[in-house]
């Protein structure tokens, strides 16, 4: 497996890489070609604190107090979203990512960027083990992105989202989130991934916490091209490379 990924990166002008385990990590923090980029955050929203065995027993008891207490409800995340400059912001629920989708050039440093088909393949609304959820982003009438969310019962994860103005995106990834999120699920867990530090700032503004520890992503050059610097402007999503399934399907706290 790691000889086929080695090959088909090759291919490529730009390798992209998150490594999901300490020893992938070390290993790849010994290639001299692969590049840490700071700044990727994974975000938390409702996310138990874990109780252990060697807490002591009234911490064991006041986490979930605690928990409780500090709960946000994601049902509510509308009144949060102010207009944007352009005007309202909306949210359409979709069955599919439609074939004229527009391609958003502006507002970001690096994204990296798909198309409807490829979009439609890898968020298929059919699969029996997660429910993808699709969701056009609307300003002042005019499409302006597209949010792709990933629900279990215990948890929604932003698998993807892509769009012209960061501020307009984060207001409807909130959005999005908050029409999955209602009624007896107003309190579910969600988490979700973010470079750009005004999209940062208005998740983290909503309640959602950061992940203490930087989450680990790299690149490469394997061509002419160098490796891009980050000034804190790029849109990368979960779920390149799996993740947000990974969180969905077997984890149930940070």
């Amino acid at each position: 497996m790691t000889f086929l990924l080695h090959r088909w990166m090759k291919t490529c002008e730009i390798g992209i890489l998150f490594p999901g385990n300490l020893q992938m990590r070390q290993l790849i923090a010994r290639q001299k070609r692969w590049v840490q980029i700071p700044g990727l955050r994974t975000l938390w929203l409702n996310w138990d604190y874990p109780v252990f065995a060697h807490d002591p027993l009234w911490k064991r008891l006041a986490k979930p107090v605690i928990s409780r207490a500090t709960r946000v409800d994601a049902g509510a995340f509308g009144s949060l979203v102010s207009r944007g400059a352009r005007g309202a912001i909306t949210v359409r629920n979709e069955d599919r990512i439609p074939e004229n989708l527009p391609r958003w050039d502006g507002g970001f440093g690096l994204k990296l960027s798909e198309g409807a088909d490829y979009l439609n393949w890898r968020f298929d609304t059919a699969l029996d083990y997660v429910r993808y959820r699709l969701f056009s982003v609307w300003v002042a009438g005019s499409r302006c992105g597209a949010v792709v969310l990933a629900e279990w019962p215990h948890c929604v994860v932003v698998s993807y989202c892509d769009g012209d103005d960061p501020d307009d995106l984060a207001g409807g990834v909130l959005l999005a989130i908050a029409e999955v999120n209602q009624g007896e699920h107003r309190y579910r867990k969600v988490l979700l991934s973010a470079i750009h530090a005004r999209m940062r700032k208005a998740f983290e503004r909503a309640g959602f916490r950061p992940d203490p520890v930087e989450t680990p992503f790299y690149m490469a050059s394997f061509g002419d091209q160098s490796v891009p610097e980050s000034d804190g402007d790029w849109l990368l999503n979960l779920e390149f490379g799996d993740a947000g399934a990974m969180f969905g399907l077997v984890y149930t706290g940070p």
